[in-house]
């Protein structure tokens, strides 16, 4: 059974979306829209996408990784969405059910 995309809607209409392409096979692809449907970033990792979220805000969003012994296995990805930037690829201790994020 083919595993369904897994998308989250922000306050202001900016869109997360996580794409497990082949998810037998190890990788994945992060996206994330404005409200008019432009892609803002967009990232292929080599590992398989798990849990996301995107502050209220849309400041802030996060994918973590799993079942991967390279560089994108089990981390958190941490993006800064006005700045259309990485933030920061951390070591993911353990999977998470739900993320909250909260920015000011």
């Amino acid at each position: 059974m083919e595993r369904p995309n897994d998308c989250k809607v922000s306050n202001d209409g900016i869109v997360i979306c996580c794409d497990w392409l082949n998810w037998t096979e190890l990788s994945g692809c992060f996206k994330i829209f404005d409200s008019f449907g432009e892609e803002l970033i967009s990232i292929k990792t080599k590992a398989n996408l798990g849990n996301s979220s995107i502050s209220l805000d849309s400041k802030i969003a996060l994918v973590e990784t799993h079942n991967s012994d390279n560089e994108d296995g089990d981390k958190i990805f941490l993006f800064d969405i006005p700045n259309r930037n990485l933030i920061a690829k951390l070591d993911r201790p353990t999977s998470f059910v739900k993320a909250k994020i909260i920015s000011s």
